[in-house]
């Protein structure tokens, strides 16, 4: 059993249809932001803003680091159901967390790590806004038996912000 390094959440298609083009937009930074490339992003009257809990409905996902100025052009992923990001699986409050067959299909809410990147929360499965759809990815994200494996995780429509 091996534990995966925890990286950052990344767009790697749209669950249902293969090969489509994903779409970029922009938006301008709220102030005093400092989220990272894959974070989860939410309008505040109107700036992107990261997420910080389940509770924030997500727009989109960083392409960029923030650049911490007031009304900087930010580039994001806009969020669809079923848009599908490779992520890491932790427990609550940072900690590891096994893969097992029986993730397949849950659905998972999110967290901010302390090390500021945005993992599934096996924990929190009343509020979950993804579905995992995917996992065992290749041996060096993780298969069954392996700590913080990354998955595939597809948005479900009560995630999305409609904007």
């Amino acid at each position: 059993m091996a534990t995966i390094a925890t990286k950052a959440a990344e767009v790697v298609g749209h669950w249902g249809f293969p090969g489509v083009t994903i779409e970029t937009a922009s938006g301008l930074e709220a102030a005093s932001q400092s989220w990272k490339k894959g974070a989860f992003l939410y309008f505040v009257d109107g700036l992107l803003t990261v997420c910080a809990a389940d509770s924030n409905v997500i727009c989109g996902i960083a392409l960029k680091d923030a650049t911490g100025v007031t009304s900087a052009r930010a580039a994001y992923i806009p969020a669809t159901p079923g848009l599908m990001l490779e992520i890491s699986l932790k427990g609550a409050a940072d900690v590891t967390a096994l893969l097992a067959q029986t993730t397949l299909g849950v659905r998972y809410g999110f967290q901010l790590t302390s090390a500021g990147y945005f993992v599934l929360d096996t924990s929190e499965t009343t509020n979950g806004l993804g579905t995992v759809v995917k996992i065992e990815l290749n041996t060096a994200s993780g298969v069954i038996g392996d700590y913080d494996a990354r998955v595939h995780w597809a948005l479900g429509a009560s995630a999305i912000l409609a904007k």
